[in-house]
């Protein structure tokens, strides 16, 4: 049987990718709210949140965001469709044409290429899954 991975000790996003915890384990078991916990206790940056890539495959990146109240992502883009999954708190997210406004257990499906940013409202966790594009 395949040995089922479990959480990872909370260091900057930066740093996370450099082989330090198995980000492609065939099994992953994570709890997602003692993960955040963590985050906080990291501190946020001077943009407001720390983010912590959870999973990283060929395709796919699950990727954690805590918020401070007001932290922000700029406005970026992704090649492939992003979810945003509210674990808690209240986040806007910025779109060419309008607002969206999430609450914790709220989600919203980004197609390919569509620009936008996120603003959290309160003290807020994201749970970003990003599906990667080949570049074929």
């Amino acid at each position: 049987m395949t040995k089922v991975e479990t959480g990872y000790t909370a260091e900057p996003h930066q740093h996370l990718e450099e082989g330090a915890r198995h980000l492609d384990a065939p099994l992953l078991k994570l709890d997602l709210l003692a993960e955040v916990a963590a985050l906080r206790r990291v501190g946020m940056g001077t943009s407001g949140h720390v983010a912590k890539t959870l999973e990283k495959q060929v395709d796919l990146r699950l990727v954690l965001v805590a918020f401070a109240s007001g932290g922000r992502l700029d406005w970026h883009h992704a090649a492939g469709p992003v979810h945003v999954h509210v674990l808690d708190g209240r986040v806007a997210v910025r779109l060419e044409d309008q607002l969206v406004e999430l609450r914790a257990g709220g989600l919203l499906a980004i197609a390919p290429a569509i620009g936008h940013a996120v603003e959290a409202l309160a003290e807020s966790s994201v749970l970003l899954t990003i599906l990667q594009r080949s570049k074929a």
